[in-house]
Formats: C-alpha cells, sequence, structure tokens
C-alpha cells in the first residue's frame, strides 16, 4: 500500500542516456517553452566549437528540459578520425 505523499511525489525522468545535471546557477527557475525550444541546438553547436578550438576531450555540451528545468550533459568526442591538438 502506498500513501498519498508517495503518489504525489515529482519524478525526475533523464531526458536520455548519460548523466545529466540541474543548472540552477544559470536556470534558477524553470525555462520558457521558447527557450527550451530554440536555444539547445545552438547552445550545443557553440560549446562543441569552443571545445574543439581549445583542444578539450568533450565534444561539447548537451542540454535539455525534463520538467522545464535546464539540465546539461557533456557530450563525448570520440568520433573515428577525430584527433586531438597536440599542444
Amino acid at each position: 500500500m502506498t500513501s498519498a505523499a508517495e503518489e504525489g511525489a515529482l519524478r525526475f525522468e533523464p531526458p536520455g542516456p548519460g548523466s545529466y545535471k540541474q543548472d540552477p546557477v544559470h536556470f534558477p527557475r524553470a525555462a520558457t517553452r521558447y527557450w527550451a525550444e530554440t536555444h539547445p541546438p545552438a547552445f550545443a553547436r557553440g560549446t562543441a566549437e569552443f571545445a574543439r578550438y581549445f583542444g578539450m576531450l568533450i565534444g561539447g555540451l548537451e542540454m535539455a528540459s525534463p520538467t522545464c528545468r535546464r539540465c546539461r550533459r557533456p557530450r563525448t568526442s570520440c568520433r573515428s578520425g577525430s584527433s586531438v591538438r597536440r599542444r
């Protein structure tokens, strides 16, 4: 038998595989639907270019909006033919 508190508890379902982390510093409140639909592709492209330029071992960051809260996870840069720039 479950209690009423357990039935009404909020559940966090990850938006995809991998380890996501909430971003309460930049997004202290829920994001609007406009932001959630418009900005993630540009954010992913910008962080990928940044990571590539500085020779980072990640392929950028990916943003998602489960329950209107902004979450991010690093994307791997392990692709066939990719190389890390030597310093």
